[in-house]
């Protein structure tokens, strides 16, 4: 009846140092990472929706969730004047994006290939799930294609992605 915290210990790497060391398998550990993500925004979001952290969510109404997102961001820097003219264009703009969400989909919030280790065995295991939340997918994948580009690797941007549609069976649009 009390919140509880189950861990396990994972001897591994961190999947972001073997890509960088071992070229020859790049392509394959990259498809590998990207399956991960894909597997997770296809896990049904009924799962998590009892949650009490998700009790709020609009699960009946999926293009609700990005003004509401936009609105709490709002709020977060409405004193910063600079922001101002930034938020506008995402009202504007937000009603097209949002028409493409067609369901919550379970969102890491922060992954990277430095969130995921890898195991001696080649296991990888997913880490730091301290910013899971259900959203639009495509905010999910717009945050990883952000953090390796800022991480040095731009060029990974459209392998992501169109790794990303070909394991999905779809296109990414309006990211």
């Amino acid at each position: 009846g009390k919140p509880f915290l189950i861990m396990q210990r994972i001897n591994g790497r961190p999947l972001g140092d073997v890509l960088r060391e071992d070229v020859p398998r790049q392509p394959e550990l990259l498809s590998r990472f990207v399956q991960l993500v894909v597997d997770l925004h296809h896990l049904n979001p009924a799962l998590f929706l009892q949650m009490e952290t998700f009790s709020n969510q609009p699960p009946d109404d999926p293009s609700a969730w990005l003004p509401a997102l936009l609105s709490r961001w709002r709020g977060i820097v409405a004193a910063h004047a600079w922001a101002a003219p930034i938020f506008d264009w995402l009202d504007a703009h937000a009603p097209e994006v949002a028409s493409g969400t067609t369901h919550l989909s379970p969102l890491h919030g922060d992954f990277h290939p430095h969130n995921v280790l890898i195991t001696p065995d080649d296991q990888l295991y997913v880490i730091d799930w301290s910013g899971f939340s259900l959203g639009d997918y495509r905010y999910d994948l717009a945050w990883t294609l952000l953090l390796i580009a800022s991480s040095g690797y731009p060029q990974l941007r459209e392998l992501i992605l169109s790794e990303y549609a070909r394991l999905a069976g779809q296109p990414v649009t309006n990211i």
